[in-house]
This record gives C-alpha cells, sequence and structure tokens, in this order.
C-alpha cells in the first residue's frame, strides 16, 4: 500500500489531524491490519470513495472525544473556561489530586488536574 498523507488543517489550532490517504481497494484488501491501527496506534484513515468523495474512519474512543470536545466548545462561556485552563496547564499552574474514595483509599489510581486555584 502506497502511503498518502493528507492534513486537515485547523487555523484556530495552528495544526491539524495528519490521516493517511487509501482507497476503498486499498482498504478491502488489508481491512484488519488497518482496524488494528486505527484502535491500537489512533490512527485516522481518509478513504477516497472517487475524486470528490471520501469518507473517514477513526478509532471509537477517538469519536466521542471529539464529539465530547464540540459539545463542550459550543458554549462560549465553557470554551473560554476550557482555553483558560489550558494556558495555565501549560504554564505549569496546576495541581493533581487523588480521586479515589476518601475514606476507603478504593476506586481506580486516577489523577485529576485542577487549575484555576
Amino acid at each position: 500500500m502506497e502511503t498518502r498523507l493528507v492534513q486537515a488543517f485547523d487555523e484556530e489550532m495552528k495544526g491539524g489531524i495528519i490521516m493517511e490517504q487509501i482507497t476503498i481497494d486499498e482498504l478491502n484488501a488489508d481491512i484488519k491490519a488497518i482496524f488494528d491501527r486505527i484502535n491500537r496506534d489512533h490512527e485516522v484513515f481518509s478513504v477516497m470513495r472517487n475524486k470528490n468523495q471520501a469518507v473517514v474512519i477513526l478509532d471509537g474512543e477517538d469519536y466521542r472525544s471529539l464529539t465530547e470536545t464540540l459539545y463542550l466548545l459550543q458554549s462560549p462561556a465553557n470554551a473560554e473556561r476550557l482555553r483558560r485552563g489550558m494556558e495555565q496547564h501549560r504554564q505549569g499552574k496546576f495541581r493533581e489530586i487523588d480521586v479515589r474514595h476518601p475514606q476507603r483509599g478504593t476506586g481506580s489510581p486516577k489523577s485529576v488536574i485542577i487549575s484555576d486555584f
């Protein structure tokens, strides 16, 4: 399979998503390996249907994360809070807290990053 990369550019983020562009025939010839790469490595594929149409394939968890982000950014006030939190994180203005049950010390050993303190 010949590797062709395309970029979905986002001016706001000053970057974008790099996708490997393949044909339907290439997808059909190696579908299991391509799906493994999508799930394991979080790669995004653009499958060309014809000269003007493509279908994008990405991992289900990545899709859920993307749609959640879009939902959170719908509110201008929330988008500003998220932007401010990301900036504080870049500046090192955050702290991590343990989110296990406080009395029993049970639950997943996860940390949550808190900004705006």
